[in-house]
C-alpha cells in the first residue's frame, strides 16, 4: 500500500518480492517438469553419450575392442536407430530417454557410424534397459553397412516399434562374379535378398516382421528386374534403391556389448 505521501511502504515492497519469487519458482517447476531431465541428469546423459561415442570413433580395424564403463544416469533406457529424425538430423543416432519409447524427454547425440546394441544375454535390442554403472565392450565391426527398419518407428515420436531392431544389408562381392545383395540381423549371419527366413543363430527359421519382408521381397524384385542388361552394375543399383528409401550407408558397425 502507499501512504499519505503517496510512496510505497516497506510492507508492499516485500509481498512484491515474494511475488515474483512465487511466480519464478512456479515458472521454474514448469520448466522442471516439461523437460523432464534436471540439470544434473542432464549434464550425466550429455556426458555418457559423449564418452560412448567418441570411444566407438576411435575403434578401427574388424574386431577391434574397447571396455567402456557406463556410470550414470541410472534410471535412463539408452536407444540406437538409423532414423535420425528431427533429433540427430539426417545422421544415426544414440539417445537415453525417460521412457521406453522415447516419446517423452531424451538427449540424443549424432554417430558416424551405426551402434547395434546387444543386451547381457547378446540379444540385438532397439532400445536398452540397464541400471548404471555397468561395463561395455564396444566391437567395430568393419564392412559398409545399411542398417534399416522397414518397420514404422517415427511418428513425432523417436521410437514407437522398440522390439524390432534394423536388419542390415550389404552388397557381397565374394560371392559370386557379379556379386549379391544380402542381409543380416546381427552382422554376422547372412541371407540373400531372395530369401526372407532367418537362418542362424537362435532365431534360426524365424520369419521376419512383415513390413521388413516386405522390403527385401521390394528389393528383391529390383535387382531381378535389371539382371537381363549384362552391364548393370548391380551394387551401385541396389545403392540407388536403397537411397531412394531413405537407407544411409555406415562404413563399419560399432557393437556396444553389455558385459555380463
Amino acid at each position: 500500500m502507499k501512504n499519505k505521501k503517496g510512496e510505497i511502504t516497506s510492507e508492499e515492497v516485500v509481498k512484491l518480492v515474494l511475488a515474483v519469487i512465487g511466480i519464478s519458482l512456479l515458472i521454474g517447476l514448469t520448466v522442471l517438469l516439461y523437460n523432464g531431465f534436471g540439470k544434473t541428469e542432464t549434464k550425466q546423459a550429455s556426458a555418457t553419450l559423449e564418452k560412448i561415442t567418441i570411444e566407438a570413433g576411435k575403434l578401427s580395424g574388424e574386431n577391434q575392442r574397447q571396455d567402456v564403463i557406463v556410470e550414470s544416469p541410472n534410471e535412463l533406457y539408452l536407444a540406437s536407430t538409423e532414423l535420425g529424425n528431427n533429433f540427430c538430423g539426417n545422421n544415426f543416432c544414440l539417445c537415453l530417454c525417460k521412457d521406453k519409447e522415447c516419446n517423452e524427454q531424451h538427449i540424443c547425440r549424432a554417430t558416424e557410424k551405426f551402434i547395434l546394441l546387444r543386451n547381457e544375454n547378446g540379444k540385438e535390442v532397439r532400445v536398452l534397459e540397464q541400471k548404471a554403472p555397468f561395463g561395455v565392450e564396444l566391437l567395430y565391426k568393419e564392412g559398409v553397412f545399411y542398417p534399416f527398419n522397414a518397420v514404422e518407428n517415427f511418428e513425432n515420436t523417436l521410437l514407437l516399434s522398440t522390439e524390432v531392431t534394423p536388419l542390415f544389408y550389404r552388397f557381397n562381392k565374394d560371392y559370386s562374379e557379379e556379386g549379391i545383395w544380402e542381409w543380416s540381423f546381427d552382422t554376422i549371419n547372412w541371407m540373400s535378398i531372395e530369401n526372407e527366413i532367418v537362418q542362424g543363430s537362435v532365431w534360426d527359421g524365424k520369419k521376419l516382421a512383415s513390413d521388413n519382408e516386405n522390403f527385401i521381397n521390394a528389393f528383391n524384385i529390383f535387382i531381378k528386374g535389371i539382371t537381363a542388361n549384362p552391364n548393370v552394375n548391380y551394387e551401385e543399383k541396389g545403392k540407388e534403391f536403397l537411397e531412394r528409401n531413405g537407407v544411409k550407408e555406415s562404413k563399419a558397425v560399432v557393437i556396444f556389448q553389455i558385459k555380463q
